[in-house]
């Protein structure tokens, strides 16, 4: 274990001077990564006389303190030379502009488990927190975080917040690559979606304000059916209530939102089919009377199935399933992926076939699940032909991962992106499912995210 040189004395004698790399404040405007990457370069130049050093790679996680204020982020970062140069560097983000706290070189990140969140309290004193429990990252001690809010004098009310905030979903892992010799070019080599249309994303607080059940917004599972039944009415006019004339192809009207705005006469004047089909769910599924202990209140999957199959016998037609991750004859306890189940193909194939592909995220035993909001990759604005077709000059790209904990989350797959990345050959390639998250819109699902439960492609067919 290496540290840059005298590195409390360098924070203290340069808090008011920005003349140093290692605890160095800049204007508002300068870019964080840039400065980062400087700090990195400086350090490992000095440390190695290696001063050449544009390869590096960079991952950041967001850092707090003690009080679950936003602190600033922990970089780590790794250079291969002729030896794997790695190390991290913490960052404040102050209101004269970006300082760096620490570089460390030759050791990893003090926070070990990614689904904690990262608190710093200072030089040397790392700890990581999930829910009521405070790990010391140094020596591994736990500890009780409500009582220790507690000492520090706060009221019920201040330590109330503070507590709720541990809980809240964590982002994490924002993953940049720099330089030729990382990855230079890209391509989309494939962006489908299941129909030609939009598949009908719902939103489940909109739907519950709209019904009965009003106060219950643990409705994941049963609003992840109405979606599929409105996916289907498309090609099957019999299978529900509906009309299809709100998911011709090209048409705008498919999201729940439309059916409760009357500027929207077609989807507005099915609204109260809509929500009898939903209350439908709703009851058959025995939404929210189902959880360990009424810890997980929502729907069981048995439960999910056989409303889905009710609904579809009272109007003459068969549920088709094709297992691919879990078994759906219980609710999941442990979260897997598609790669290590080797099941993306499947889901690929599914997605080919115009077949949805139902997932349930988090299990029983492990409720936590993570996926992408947005997927960046930032391209130099000189493109160059190549031997992969059009090749882009990479300037970094960005994935931000949102951690949700305490949560198990029903979803609906409906699409898929895959990038290759090339160098002079394939360096790697990345691969999302992209679902329906019942929030209006869609996320990504990455293919090696330990975060799927339970996924089995969802159709249906006249009984015969």
């Amino acid at each position: 274990m290496k540290k840059i040189k005298i590195i409390i004395m360098l924070i203290i004698m340069f808090s008011a001077s920005s003349s140093s790399v290692f605890a160095k404040s800049i204007d508002k405007g300068d870019n964080e990564k840039e400065v980062v990457l400087n700090a990195a370069n400086l350090a490992i130049c000095d440390t190695y006389d290696i001063c050449d050093t544009q390869q590096i790679k960079l991952s950041k996680e967001k850092v707090y303190d003690m009080f679950m204020n936003s602190y600033g982020f922990i970089y780590e970062f790794e250079l291969k030379n002729d030896q794997l140069i790695h190390g991290y560097i913490i960052t404040n983000q102050t209101e004269l502009g970006i300082e760096v706290e620490e570089i460390h070189l030759e050791q990893s990140s003090p926070y070990i488990y990614k689904d904690y969140k990262n608190i710093y309290n200072g030089y040397n004193q790392y700890y990581e927190v999930k829910n009521d429990i405070l790990l010391d990252s140094t020596n591994g001690a736990y500890y009780d975080y409500e009582y220790l809010l507690n000492q520090y004098g706060l009221n019920s009310n201040e330590v109330s917040l503070i507590m709720g905030a541990a809980k809240d979903p964590i982002f994490v892992t924002v993953y940049y690559t720099t330089g030729d010799e990382v990855l230079y070019s890209y391509s989309t080599t494939s962006s489908i979606n299941v129909t030609d249309f939009q598949y009908p994303t719902m939103s489940q607080t909109d739907v519950a304000n709209e019904s009965a059940y009003s106060s219950d917004k643990n409705n994941c599972s049963t609003v992840s059916g109405l979606s599929l039944i409105v996916f289907y009415e498309y090609y099957y006019p019999d299978s529900s209530s509906l009309t299809d004339v709100i998911y011709e192809p090209g048409d705008k009207y498919y999201t729940s939102t439309f059916f409760f705005n009357d500027r929207q006469p077609e989807a507005y004047n099915q609204k109260d089919n809509f929500i009898d089909i939903y209350e439908y769910l709703y009851v058959q599924m025995d939404t929210s009377n189902w959880g360990p202990l009424s810890i997980y209140p929502g729907t069981s999957h048995p439960n999910f199935l056989s409303a889905m199959r009710d609904y579809y016998d009272t109007v003459g037609y068969d549920v088709v399933i094709d297992v691919m991750i879990g078994n759906p004859s219980y609710t999941a306890y442990y979260n897997n992926s598609f790669d290590a189940t080797n099941t993306w193909v499947d889901y690929k194939d599914s997605i080919n076939n115009n077949t949805p592909v139902l997932m349930q995220l988090g299990g029983i035993a492990e409720p936590a699940y993570a996926y992408l909001n947005e997927i960046i990759i930032e391209e130099d604005v000189d493109s160059r032909p190549g031997p992969y077709g059009s090749v882009i000059w990479i300037d970094e790209v960005y994935y931000e991962y949102k951690v949700s904990m305490l949560a198990m989350h029903t979803v609906v797959g409906y699409g898929y992106v895959e990038y290759s990345y090339y160098n002079t050959g394939l360096v790697r390639r990345d691969k999302f499912a992209k679902v329906s998250n019942n929030a209006g819109s869609f996320v990504y699902i990455q293919s090696s995210s330990n975060s799927v439960s339970q996924a089995y492609s969802f159709s249906i067919e006249p009984k015969t």
